[in-house]
Formats: C-alpha cells, structure tokens, sequence
C-alpha cells in the first residue's frame, strides 16, 4: 500500500527482488507493474491487475520503488 501523488505526467511502479540476490521475482517487475498515477492516500501495487503475493509469501524480498514526477509519503504492507 502506499500514500503518494504524481503530477500529471508521473507515476510509480514496484518490483519485488528476492532478498540477498540479485535476480527479480517472476510476474513482480516493473514491466508487469501497473502504473500508480494522481493523488492516492491508499493505493495498493498491482501486477497485471492482481495484488495477490501469496506464491511468495514468507520469502524475505526487496522492494524497489520506480519513481517519476512523484511523492511518496508512506509506504506499508499488510
């Protein structure tokens, strides 16, 4: 979930990196990311629609954050 605003012309994407490597979770890259965009106080990050992370849950990962013309304010996860 996350708190953010972009300006017209802006979003946010998120890809998901398995934690201590280097390589990028299959379905969670930016590519498959769909674009954040405006004033989102509770956005959730979908991959191609779907926020579901349950094939990796429990794994240790890194979050990486694509940024442009944007704000974030918060960033959390439930």
């Amino acid at each position: 979930m996350m708190n953010l605003r972009t300006e017209v012309a802006g979003e946010v994407r998120v890809q998901l990196h398995r934690a201590y490597k280097d390589d990028v979770i299959p379905g969670h890259t930016f590519a498959d990311c769909d674009p954040i965009r405006g004033d989102q106080p509770c956005a959730t990050v979908t991959w191609r629609g779907k926020p579901d992370l349950t094939d990796i849950t429990g794994q240790p990962m890194q979050v990486e954050l694509r940024m442009r013309a944007a704000r974030l304010y918060t960033f959390w996860a439930e």
